[in-house]
């Protein structure tokens, strides 16, 4: 009987897919069970995910539920774009389905949990794909989704999202190849797209890099055999993979014109390489700390970014698997290893400075040390080869192979507890005493990790036989050494949201009616009391973004430089307020106002407002001369625009009132009334997209002052609105919507024809 169930469904998959998910969300809940059934832990301890995504996403969240699409963004340094920032991952759909219903913080951290589970799924799958058993494949989607990198990346919810891709991407890439079928090259590209969309594009280039290289292997040991076919079904991969995903890609490359992250030289991408010393972190976790923070004892970098533990168990699994497993795939794992462990150090080596001018996309991106993204996949699924070994074939295997596999174990016993009886009598180094604890904690753990092993391996070879709770032990024992090694990163009992509690001083600053900005001093955030985008959760505008935020405008950023030391280019931000420790003192024209919560409000009374008349411009299209004359204070903002085109205009002083009567994300509507004809000036940031009218016709708008907006307006009364348009995105959302469609066309012709082949063979 004829049932679309029938169609769709194989029986025979559907019980072991069910039992392999609630494994994976079983592991997913125990792992992450201090945060989600405790008051008492939060996650993730670290700066991007409290500090940047979480107040942009509530905006986002709070734009979207007021009918207010967030394409711009007003609250931050003078206005700039928010679609368009890769970093924010606007579009990726499992973050717009949340932004667009119920967002909080919370929801936000399951969000991020969610994708450890996918990581673990998708992992297990390229493991069957590859050939490995189920246990085998369980082992590797464990190890990949508590690896030392997703693990140590858990404050960047963009990585993780962008990254769990890839062992999804592989598979159906892979098949695509193989079995030469083009619905897999779609379904590919698809889900590069995720990747795309997630936030982190770095890898979703890895992931580019990671299938070219398999192609690349694959067509030398096919002697170049099918290269046409298989170059076209990479065509069709890339084509749907930047269709859908061009509503992000268009106008973030738009956007990377403008800021100050265009490419980097060498050098610049080199920042952030892993230090030779840093792959002790692959046999002891907590060698260097327990915390990336105490990492920095031993390196001027951010040790997160290079954390490659992916637990001993799993390293002695894809040891025996590299030379147990007889496969094809297993030249190109191993050689992801090594070129993954020369590409962490960065341009010290040859590999990268080749691949630096070679690859397309290395010039944009930086932090070498993330290539231990590799390493710790590639680990994973070679080690599912070796637990199948261990499981299945090492009773009947070489009795000398078998012997020294037991051998190596045990030495690991010796190893570890050698290391905690001869360590403290080193001390080479005046090291705290936490990192001290913590090394000989885990050589005990090492220790006790190889002796579970070592009984395991001498069990399957003294008694062998199927006896299934072997397999459930080495799961376990994968499982223990993952979640002890890795609880202590990012979990915290300290609530992560303090930073943004100063109710006196957000009312304080939420009462002003003149939409003035606000900042901040180094000293308030970088005591940790103030956090930098306080404005954007409760809806204040600030001059000051994100202080480690590559993405920054780079007009607004020469323009800062100059204005930083005060005077009328700094009044002309209308920066009102600032917020400062307690213990710094400000000069003039700061005035005190109150101290809250250990943080001093401050006033400055010569703010301009944010939009207002002036009667006199100047000319100067070359930009480096427009900077020069305002470092020499050649004229006065507040009462003289600079222009870029156009002819000087000198006309008589006059009186105005400027009323800013709507402003939302992409809209601001002025009106004005002046006895005089001049130039409004706003000081809001110019960019692509903006237009404006002037009493309903179009007019130019005049980039001013270096980096802002100014327009023409006659004399009399004059409403004048400016809305935010960008071309970039429309263009990027009909490739998006065109590539969507033929992907539901080419789904359509596909079920009909499953449809046609049911009904001949039923």
């Amino acid at each position: 009987m004829f049932s679309v169930k029938n169609l769709l469904i194989n029986k025979e998959r559907v019980s072991p897919t069910i039992k392999v998910t609630a494994f994976f969300a079983a592991v997913t809940l125990v792992f992450f069970a201090p945060v989600l059934f405790t008051n008492s832990f939060y996650l993730p301890n670290g700066t991007d995910f409290v500090n940047f995504n979480y107040p942009n996403d509530l905006f986002a969240a709070r734009s979207l539920q007021a009918g207010d699409f967030p394409l711009w963004n007003p609250y931050v340094a003078a206005g700039q774009p928010y679609a368009a920032d890769p970093n924010i991952g606007f579009f990726y759909p499992f973050r717009l389905l949340l932004t667009a219903t119920h967002f909080n913080y919370e929801m936000m951290v399951y969000l991020l949990i969610f994708h450890y589970f996918l990581a673990g799924i998708f992992t297990y799958a390229l493991a069957r794909e590859l050939g490995a058993s189920r246990p085998g494949s369980l082992v590797a989607g464990v190890g990949f989704m508590f690896s030392g990198f997703l693990i140590g990346q858990m404050d960047h919810i963009n990585i993780v999202m962008s990254s769990i891709w890839l062992p999804l991407i592989f598979l159906l890439f892979r098949r695509a190849i193989l079995r030469g079928e083009k619905k897999y090259a779609l379904l590919a590209g698809l889900t590069l797209s995720f990747s795309i969309l997630g936030g982190h594009q770095q890898f979703s280039l890895f992931a580019g890099y990671w299938c070219g290289f398999w192609l690349f292997v694959h067509l030398i040991q096919n002697r170049g055999r099918g290269f046409v076919r298989m170059f076209g079904l990479c065509g069709l991969m890339l084509f749907v993979a930047l269709g859908a995903a061009a509503i992000q890609i268009v106008p973030t490359l738009e956007f990377f014109t403008f800021t100050q992250r265009n490419t980097l030289d060498i050098a610049q991408a080199s920042a952030y390489s892993m230090p030779p010393n840093a792959w002790l972190l692959l046999l002891l976790p907590h060698f260097f700390g327990p915390t990336g923070g105490q990492g920095k004892l031993f390196w001027n970098t951010f040790p997160n970014e290079f954390y490659v533990y992916g637990g001993v168990i799993i390293l002695f699994g894809a040891l025996l698997g590299s030379y147990t497993w007889k496969s094809r795939e297993k030249p190109f794992l191993l050689s992801m290893i090594v070129l993954s462990f020369l590409l962490t150090a960065g341009d010290v080596t040859p590999v990268y400075r080749l691949l630096y001018y070679l690859l397309p996309g290395m010039k944009f991106v930086r932090v070498p040390g993330r290539f231990v993204f590799w390493v710790d996949l590639s680990l994973a699924l070679v080690a599912a080869f070796g637990v199948d070994w261990i499981l299945y074939r090492m009773a009947a295997a070489d009795k000398r192979l078998s012997r020294d596999a037991i051998f190596l174990s045990a030495l690991g016993i010796v190893a570890g507890i050698a290391f905690w009886l001869i360590y403290p009598t080193l001390r080479p180094f005046p090291y705290p005493n936490e990192i001290m604890q913590y090394r000989l904690a885990d050589s005990l753990i090492f220790a006790g990790l190889f002796l579970g092993l070592t009984s395991l391996l001498f069990l399957q070879r003294i008694r062998p036989g199927n006896y299934p709770w072997r397999p459930v032990f080495l799961i376990g024992l994968v499982m223990i050494d993952l979640f002890v090694a890795q609880w202590p990163r990012h979990f915290t009992q300290r609530d992560v949201l303090q930073t943004f509690d100063h109710p006196q001083i957000i009312q304080y600053l939420k009462n002003s009616s003149e939409l003035p900005r606000m900042s901040f001093t180094n000293g308030a955030y970088g005591t940790e009391k103030w956090a930098p985008l306080t404005g954007l959760i409760f809806g204040f505008y600030q001059y000051r973004g994100l202080p480690w935020n590559p993405f920054n405008l780079q007009n607004f950023d020469n323009y800062s430089e100059i204005a930083s030391g005060g005077g009328p280019f700094y009044n002309f931000l209308g920066i009102k307020y600032l917020v400062a420790d307690q213990d710094e003192t400000l000069p003039e024209p700061w005035q005190e106002q109150f101290t809250s919560d250990h943080l001093t409000i401050y006033e400055n009374s010569q703010a301009a407002p944010r939009a207002f008349m002036v009667y006199q411009s100047l000319i100067e299209p070359d930009p480096q001369k427009t900077l020069a004359l305002m470092e020499e204070n050649k004229f006065d903002p507040l009462t003289a625009v600079l222009l870029t085109s156009g002819e000087s205009f000198s006309g008589p002083a006059g009186t105005s009132e400027i009323s800013i009567t709507n402003l939302t994300n992409n809209t601001m509507t002025v009106d004005v009334e002046s006895n005089q004809p001049g130039y409004l000036v706003v000081s809001d940031i110019f960019y692509p997209g903006w237009r404006v009218t002037v009493n309903g016709a179009r007019q130019e708008i005049q980039q001013a002052n270096y980096a802002f907006r100014a327009v023409f307006v006659p004399n009399g009364r004059s409403t004048v609105r400016f809305e935010f348009i960008p071309s970039s995105i429309i263009g990027g959302a009909v490739i998006t919507l065109l590539t969507w469609s033929f992907i539901l066309f080419v789904s359509i012709l596909y079920l009909k024809k499953r449809l046609q082949d049911f009904y001949a063979n039923n």
